[in-house]
């Protein structure tokens, strides 16, 4: 079992948003400057407003000369993933999806996966609920933008065709960004990705990358001794809170022996059922000292953690999803003034949000029937 461990080295720059405008602004800005290569993962790339903004800012790359892959998720794409894939290669990108939905047979060309169309088929029926959760865009082999914003303008601002969502982006430059590259290509040519090889030296010390079944464990484990060896603080951002028992009963012990736990989670979802399935861990949680906070203004799809000095931004949710079957990446903050403001993103969240108490807990026979009825069925959300 892992310990956790300090990062070896802080990261050449970091850069922290909260604002899905300026993130997109100044990933798009990376993305006209690249020279090389531009590596881009994500669970959702809408052919909206956002994405065709991307588009045309690869295709400007394109013509300078710049190689360009694009990996998409079969179900979070699957909307107007295809379309959006479709303008891709028009502009000369290579465009791949990552596990088609077993019935979009036009997506069969582009998957990741060789092979027959039955082979096909079955793969994807078998791995139907092991998605590419990632939301990335590497370029050059030195920079790497991430966090909670898909392609997607869901996040933008309602003023500007959005719905208000609240993220946290995040951009990094180091060397370990080629360690990630590398797990981009490999994922990308449906290689072994070898998790003991010096590449992956910046595994949960620089970022935490769950590119195998194996890691993800690694990482599940991880997580639960961060919590049980935590001495003053847990402050959790989720925009899907639903863990598993394991990690339920760290967060418990940790807020019995006198750590802060605070979890921060939305109050209305784009996934209907959700806030019910997580208001049913509410009871056990407040009766242990936790003190969550459901966010008002707009749905919360940021996803952070910060534990004692372990600060973490990226994609993973606190979700049974991000523990066992989906591809995630978070980085950690290593740089003093990123981390206070990621301090303040999270207070800047209580400060909108209404903190729930035994007395407001949900008790009507409908979130009941619900909060069981999601329970059964949670590893699928």
């Amino acid at each position: 079992m892992l310990s956790p461990k300090p990062s070896v080295l802080p990261w050449q720059k970091e850069q922290l948003f909260d604002d899905a405008e300026l993130y997109f602004e100044a990933l798009i800005a990376a993305i006209l400057r690249a020279k090389q290569r531009i590596c881009l993962e994500f669970y959702i790339f809408n052919y909206d407003n956002v994405g065709k903004r991307v588009i045309y800012a690869l295709a400007q790359a394109i013509k300078s000369g710049v190689e360009v892959k694009v990996l998409i998720d079969g179900i979070g794409s699957s909307e107007s993933g295809g379309e959006a894939a479709e303008q891709l290669e028009l502009i000369g990108a290579d465009v791949k999806i990552f596990h088609p939905l077993p019935w979009n047979i036009s997506h069969y060309s582009r998957s990741i996966i060789t092979g027959n169309v039955i082979y096909k088929a079955l793969t994807f029926i078998r791995k139907i609920n092991h998605r590419d959760h990632k939301k990335s865009c590497i370029i050059d082999g030195v920079s790497l933008w991430t966090g909670s914003l898909n392609i997607s303008s869901q996040h933008l601002p309602l003023s500007k065709g959005g719905e208000n969502w609240r993220d946290y982006g995040i951009t990094v430059t180091g060397e370990n960004i080629k360690s990630l590259e590398n797990s981009f290509n490999e994922q990308w040519n449906k290689a072994e990705l070898k998790t003991q090889s010096r590449r992956w030296r910046g595994q949960f010390r620089q970022y935490w990358n769950s590119f195998n079944s194996t890691v993800r464990k690694q990482k599940y484990y991880l997580l639960i001794d961060t919590i049980d060896q935590s001495q003053y603080r847990i402050w959790v951002t989720s925009a899907y809170f639903a863990p598993s028992s394991k990690i339920i009963r760290a967060l418990k012990a940790a807020s019995q022996r006198g750590v802060d736990v605070i979890i921060i989670a939305p109050r209305c979802s784009d996934v209907a059922l959700f806030p019910y399935l997580t208001s049913s861990y509410y009871h056990g949680l407040v009766h242990t000292g936790i003190r969550i906070f459901e966010y008002l203004p707009s749905f919360l799809h940021a996803k952070s953690v910060i534990i004692d000095d372990l600060y973490l931004v990226g994609n993973s949710n606190f979700n049974h999803r991000s523990s066992l079957h989906d591809l995630e990446l978070d980085i950690a903050l290593t740089h003093p003034e990123c981390k206070k403001q990621l301090e303040n993103f999270m207070h800047q969240d209580i400060d909108n949000s209404q903190e729930i108490t035994q007395t407001q807990i949900p008790y009507t026979l409908k979130h009941k029937i619900l909060g069981y009825l999601t329970r059964a069925i949670r590893y699928w959300m």
